[in-house]
Protein backbone atom coordinates (compact mmCIF):
# COMPACT_ATOMS: atom_id res chain seq x y z
CA UNK A 1 0.00 0.00 0.00
CA UNK A 2 1.66 3.29 -0.81
CA UNK A 3 1.47 6.40 1.57
CA UNK A 4 2.17 9.65 0.84
CA UNK A 5 3.76 12.63 3.18
CA UNK A 6 1.17 15.70 2.87
CA UNK A 7 3.61 18.81 1.97
CA UNK A 8 3.09 22.35 1.48
CA UNK A 9 3.15 23.22 -2.02
CA UNK A 10 6.40 25.62 -2.59
CA UNK A 11 5.81 29.42 -2.27
CA UNK A 12 2.76 28.90 0.15
CA UNK A 13 1.33 30.47 2.93
CA UNK A 14 -0.91 29.28 5.48
CA UNK A 15 -4.62 30.16 4.75
CA UNK A 16 -5.75 31.72 8.24
CA UNK A 17 -4.15 34.45 10.14
CA UNK A 18 -4.45 32.52 13.40
CA UNK A 19 -1.17 32.20 15.98
CA UNK A 20 -0.47 29.61 18.54
CA UNK A 21 -1.30 32.00 21.45
CA UNK A 22 -4.30 33.22 19.92
CA UNK A 23 -5.68 29.18 19.50
CA UNK A 24 -4.14 28.58 23.18
CA UNK A 25 -6.44 31.55 24.35
CA UNK A 26 -9.78 29.68 21.89
CA UNK A 27 -8.61 26.53 23.76
CA UNK A 28 -8.28 28.14 27.45
CA UNK A 29 -5.25 26.93 27.61
CA UNK A 30 -3.18 29.70 29.30
CA UNK A 31 0.25 28.41 29.83
CA UNK A 32 0.91 26.98 25.80
CA UNK A 33 1.26 23.10 27.44
CA UNK A 34 -2.17 22.28 25.93
CA UNK A 35 -1.01 23.50 22.39
CA UNK A 36 2.20 22.85 22.68
CA UNK A 37 1.55 18.38 23.47
CA UNK A 38 -1.55 18.06 21.37
CA UNK A 39 -0.44 16.73 18.21
CA UNK A 40 1.98 14.05 20.55
CA UNK A 41 -0.87 13.12 23.27
CA UNK A 42 -3.42 13.52 20.67
CA UNK A 43 -5.89 15.30 23.17
CA UNK A 44 -9.53 16.01 21.22
CA UNK A 45 -10.05 19.83 21.31
CA UNK A 46 -13.75 19.83 20.45
CA UNK A 47 -15.00 19.97 24.00
CA UNK A 48 -13.31 22.91 24.18
CA UNK A 49 -14.14 24.77 20.83
CA UNK A 50 -16.79 26.82 20.61
CA UNK A 51 -17.85 29.42 17.77
CA UNK A 52 -14.49 30.58 16.46
CA UNK A 53 -13.51 33.13 13.98
CA UNK A 54 -11.05 34.73 12.85
CA UNK A 55 -9.17 36.14 9.64
CA UNK A 56 -7.80 34.93 6.30
CA UNK A 57 -3.88 35.48 6.05
CA UNK A 58 -2.76 38.66 3.95
CA UNK A 59 -1.48 36.79 1.44
CA UNK A 60 -5.08 34.69 0.79
CA UNK A 61 -7.10 38.24 0.86
CA UNK A 62 -9.45 38.40 -2.75
CA UNK A 63 -8.18 34.94 -3.80
CA UNK A 64 -9.66 31.67 -3.99
CA UNK A 65 -8.67 29.48 -0.85
CA UNK A 66 -7.33 26.11 -1.84
CA UNK A 67 -9.37 23.32 -1.01
CA UNK A 68 -6.89 21.93 2.07
CA UNK A 69 -4.16 23.31 3.25
CA UNK A 70 -1.57 22.77 6.28
CA UNK A 71 -1.93 24.54 9.11
CA UNK A 72 0.75 24.06 11.67
CA UNK A 73 0.30 20.04 12.43
CA UNK A 74 -3.36 20.23 11.56
CA UNK A 75 -5.09 20.66 8.05
CA UNK A 76 -7.46 23.04 7.28
CA UNK A 77 -11.09 22.08 5.24
CA UNK A 78 -12.99 24.55 3.10
CA UNK A 79 -16.79 24.02 3.24
CA UNK A 80 -16.26 22.01 -0.10
CA UNK A 81 -13.18 19.77 0.97
CA UNK A 82 -15.09 19.15 4.29
CA UNK A 83 -18.42 17.48 3.09
CA UNK A 84 -16.44 15.40 0.43
CA UNK A 85 -14.19 14.19 3.20
CA UNK A 86 -16.17 14.07 6.41
CA UNK A 87 -17.64 10.82 6.09
CA UNK A 88 -13.75 9.16 5.63
CA UNK A 89 -11.80 11.07 7.50
CA UNK A 90 -14.18 11.73 11.13
CA UNK A 91 -13.72 8.64 12.59
CA UNK A 92 -9.76 8.61 13.00
CA UNK A 93 -10.00 13.02 13.77
CA UNK A 94 -12.18 15.70 14.70
CA UNK A 95 -12.98 18.85 12.42
CA UNK A 96 -13.14 22.44 14.65
CA UNK A 97 -15.35 24.72 12.88
CA UNK A 98 -13.93 27.85 11.93
CA UNK A 99 -15.55 31.31 10.50
CA UNK A 100 -12.57 33.55 8.62
CA UNK A 101 -13.54 36.15 6.89
CA UNK A 102 -17.28 34.87 5.84
CA UNK A 103 -15.57 31.10 4.80
CA UNK A 104 -17.00 28.57 6.36
CA UNK A 105 -13.29 26.07 7.37
CA UNK A 106 -12.93 23.84 9.69
CA UNK A 107 -9.15 22.37 11.15
CA UNK A 108 -9.11 18.96 10.58
CA UNK A 109 -7.26 17.70 13.63
CA UNK A 110 -5.46 13.88 13.34
CA UNK A 111 -6.21 11.85 16.31
CA UNK A 112 -4.54 8.45 14.30
CA UNK A 113 -1.53 6.89 14.76
CA UNK A 114 -0.10 3.86 12.07
CA UNK A 115 2.44 1.44 14.02
CA UNK A 116 5.65 1.78 11.87
CA UNK A 117 7.14 -1.59 10.49
CA UNK A 118 10.18 -0.89 12.24
CA UNK A 119 12.50 -3.12 10.61
CA UNK A 120 12.24 -0.86 7.28
CA UNK A 121 13.04 2.19 9.35
CA UNK A 122 16.26 3.22 9.26
CA UNK A 123 17.73 6.10 11.27
CA UNK A 124 20.05 8.70 10.14
CA UNK A 125 23.58 9.86 12.26
CA UNK A 126 26.02 11.92 12.03
CA UNK A 127 28.79 12.45 14.92
CA UNK A 128 26.99 9.40 16.73
CA UNK A 129 23.61 11.28 16.86
CA UNK A 130 20.66 10.66 15.17
CA UNK A 131 19.53 13.44 13.06
CA UNK A 132 16.69 11.97 10.85
CA UNK A 133 15.80 8.77 8.80
CA UNK A 134 17.01 6.93 5.15
CA UNK A 135 13.60 5.72 5.08
CA UNK A 136 10.09 4.81 6.89
CA UNK A 137 7.80 2.42 5.94
CA UNK A 138 3.99 1.92 7.86
CA UNK A 139 2.56 -1.96 9.28
CA UNK A 140 0.27 -2.56 6.08
CA UNK A 141 -2.07 -3.88 8.83
CA UNK A 142 -2.76 -0.90 11.03
CA UNK A 143 -3.24 1.48 7.32
CA UNK A 144 -6.04 -0.74 6.60
CA UNK A 145 -9.81 1.96 6.34
CA UNK A 146 -7.33 5.03 7.63
CA UNK A 147 -6.81 8.57 4.98
CA UNK A 148 -4.51 10.36 7.22
CA UNK A 149 -2.69 9.51 9.65
CA UNK A 150 0.93 10.67 12.27
CA UNK A 151 3.80 8.69 12.46
CA UNK A 152 5.32 8.48 16.46
CA UNK A 153 8.58 7.21 15.62
CA UNK A 154 9.03 10.27 12.78
CA UNK A 155 7.61 13.11 14.74
CA UNK A 156 4.07 14.09 15.55
CA UNK A 157 4.07 17.30 13.15
CA UNK A 158 4.07 15.70 10.37
CA UNK A 159 0.79 14.31 8.87
CA UNK A 160 0.53 11.12 6.09
CA UNK A 161 -2.11 10.20 3.99
CA UNK A 162 -2.98 6.53 2.43
CA UNK A 163 -3.75 5.80 -1.63
CA UNK A 164 -7.45 5.94 -0.68
CA UNK A 165 -7.37 9.68 0.26
CA UNK A 166 -5.01 10.55 -2.81
CA UNK A 167 -7.30 8.93 -4.97
CA UNK A 168 -10.55 11.00 -3.58
CA UNK A 169 -8.41 14.22 -3.10
CA UNK A 170 -7.95 14.22 -6.90
CA UNK A 171 -10.91 12.83 -8.24
CA UNK A 172 -12.60 15.06 -6.23
CA UNK A 173 -10.35 17.84 -8.15
CA UNK A 174 -8.90 18.98 -4.75
CA UNK A 175 -5.83 21.36 -4.44
CA UNK A 176 -3.63 23.13 -1.70
CA UNK A 177 -1.44 20.32 -0.72
CA UNK A 178 1.21 18.45 -1.98
CA UNK A 179 1.29 14.61 -1.85
CA UNK A 180 4.52 12.73 -2.40
CA UNK A 181 6.17 9.15 -1.75
CA UNK A 182 9.46 10.71 -0.15
CA UNK A 183 8.32 9.94 3.16
CA UNK A 184 11.43 11.80 4.79
CA UNK A 185 12.01 14.75 2.91
CA UNK A 186 10.37 17.68 3.58
CA UNK A 187 10.65 19.33 0.69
Amino acid sequence: MTVYRIKYPEDSFEVIDLDMFAFAEILGDEDLTLVRSQPRTNEPLASRWGNVECNIAEEWKNKTLPAISYWGSYLIFTQVAHDVFVNSLKPFGEFLPLLADGNQLYIYNCLTFVDEEETQCIRSYEDGYPIGFKSLAFEKNDLKDKQVFKSKLFGTQTLFATESFKALFFKEKMNGIKLDTNLISPF
